[in-house]
């Protein structure tokens, strides 16, 4: 793809990231879940990454990683998207990739290290293990 249009994919993941988020704030925050078969609507503030891995770090270390790491990595790869080496396929999903984590760091610049998270899919195995460990880490 070309490159504007690359970042213009990106601008619209931004975007949609940020307003679906906003929704979510306003509609899903004081109300219980709601199912939708295997997808559940579920408001949280997570402070880590996926699945909360690192919400445990002491701050210093989550901001570290979470905004420094984070924020050269999309630089990165913003830079690569840009020179135009990458597979087509590989370039859109970096595009949507960089918007996506553009809108996580907005979130954890905004709410304290905190990004908003809503949508929950029980995928098998994956739901699992992350039901033993929120088990474990819990008890």
């Amino acid at each position: 793809m070309k490159r504007a249009a690359l970042l213009a994919l990106s601008l619209f993941v931004l975007i949609a990231d940020q307003a679906t988020k906003y929704l979510a704030r306003i509609s899903l925050a004081h109300v219980p879940p709601r199912h939708f078969g295997i997808l559940t609507l579920l408001y949280t503030e997570n402070r880590g990454a996926f699945l909360s891995l690192g919400s445990n770090f002491p701050e210093s270390v989550r901001t570290a990683v979470f905004d420094i790491v984070v924020g050269i990595g999309l630089a990165v790869a913003t830079v690569v998207l840009l020179r135009g080496k990458l597979q087509r396929g590989d370039d859109i999903a970096v595009a949507a990739i960089i918007g996506g984590g553009i809108g996580n760091l907005i979130d954890r610049l905004r709410f304290e290290g905190r990004v908003t998270d809503f949508l929950y899919l029980a995928a098998g195995p994956l739901l699992l293990s992350w039901m033993f460990a929120r088990r474990t880490v819990h008890q």
